[in-house]
């Protein structure tokens, strides 16, 4: 089957490694463009008032979503990895950032990140986007959806990854696509997927990956 135009576009950005050089103020985010593009609009869109990212890497979108929140006058991110040396300064200085060092997965550190989040708050948006094998972000979404509030958002970043018919790169093993699709099969009910929103740019890195909290 022949792919889409946007597919074509999507594999030809990843293939030409454009990926490793995309910059947000200077700062590399590592992230689609298309799909940058796409998170600020779901942020006005469903009135997101908090972000909490796994896997900060180098701060770019860290800090591409702390001005966003900035502009409606929204609360902070909460980002958290568990290096410290490829992170920029500028994450670390920004008044709506809050950096943890540590494994998104451990319960001090889970903790930790959510003290950060008033009792009273607004949406947030949680995205994962840290270590990619399955059995890590399956334990992120156990650990991560529970806390999280009725009719806040969700995204499972690079589902493609390990995708059947949209694989690019050379990841190897089971990652986000599998993790996400057993946690539907176990969880029936919790997550509904936005598919308007993910199919709205005609190309995502995180096909299945966006899904709001019923």
């Amino acid at each position: 089957m022949k792919k889409q135009a946007g597919e074509e576009y999507l594999t030809w950005w990843y293939n030409s490694k454009i990926w490793k050089n995309t910059q947000y103020r200077g700062i590399r985010t590592l992230k689609f463009p298309v799909d940058m593009w796409n998170y600020q609009e779901l942020i006005f869109a469903n009135d997101i008032e908090w972000v909490i990212e796994t896997g900060t890497r180098h701060g770019g979108s860290a800090v591409y979503f702390a001005d966003l929140l900035a502009m409606k006058n929204g609360g902070k991110v909460v980002t958290v990895d568990v290096d410290k040396t490829a992170i920029h300064p500028l994450t670390f200085k920004h008044s709506r950032i809050e950096v943890v060092i540590g494994s998104s997965t451990h319960p001090i550190i889970l903790k930790k990140m959510f003290s950060f989040l008033p009792e009273e708050r607004g949406r947030t948006l949680l995205i994962l986007d840290s270590n990619h094998r399955r059995d890590y972000v399956r334990k992120e979404l156990d650990l991560y959806i529970p806390l999280l509030r009725s009719n806040d958002y969700i995204i499972v970043e690079d589902t493609l990854l390990h995708h059947e018919g949209s694989r690019i790169g050379g990841f190897e093993g089971e990652g986000p696509m599998e993790a996400i699709q057993g946690f539907i099969e176990t969880n029936p009910g919790i997550l509904l997927r936005d598919l308007p929103r993910e199919k709205k740019y005609g190309a995502t890195v995180a096909p299945y990956g966006y899904y709001t909290k019923r």
